[in-house]
């Protein structure tokens, strides 16, 4: 059997949102990576850690512009947000795998009292820049960010199983 790639271009509609790309498959129908395409490049947990802070940052400068006051950094609610980061690479949603509730669910398994709490999911970007613009395109997204509730934030980034980057962010009062 002789290897034909088809490559194509698809979109398709996911919870009200259009997502776009090209994909290439081979006689097999089976996903085929092509020489044009590289590999997303792995962040070490160094650099990992720095743009959780990037992303934390970049909040706060949209916070800014808008004349709101800045979050603060909550080591507690970025740890939180880590294990939520981590839970993304098996199940991409606002709900917690194996059936353990909403992301408010983390938060109480590290003590934190909150009566305002926000979560933001992401997938596929390799920096905090392109996590924060996907973000502020998105008008739900950019309340959550510049929501009046809020006073705290914490990030998280983990590399799911199929090798994309997961973000996490948590925002609580």
């Amino acid at each position: 059997m002789t290897k034909r790639e088809l490559n194509g271009f698809f979109l398709i509609t996911f919870m009200g949102l259009f997502c776009f790309g090209v994909i290439t498959f081979n006689a097999l129908g089976l996903w085929a990576q092509t020489a044009e395409e590289s590999p997303q490049p792995v962040l070490s947990s160094e650099q990992l850690l720095e743009e959780r802070r990037k992303l934390s940052s970049l909040v706060n400068e949209e916070r800014r512009k808008k004349g709101l006051a800045p979050l603060a950094w909550d080591d507690t609610v970025a740890d939180a947000a880590q294990v939520r980061a981590e839970e993304l690479g098996t199940q991409f949603l606002h709900y917690r795998p194996k059936g353990r509730g909403s992301f408010l669910s983390v938060l109480e398994e590290f003590g934190i009292e909150t009566s305002a709490a926000g979560e933001l999911l992401s997938q596929g970007h390799i920096n905090a820049q392109g996590v924060m613009e996907e973000w502020m395109s998105s008008e739900p997204d950019r309340d959550t960010i510049l929501s009046e509730r809020h006073e705290r934030i914490g990030v998280g980034a983990s590399y799911g199983p199929d090798g994309n980057l997961n973000w996490e962010m948590l925002f609580v009062n």
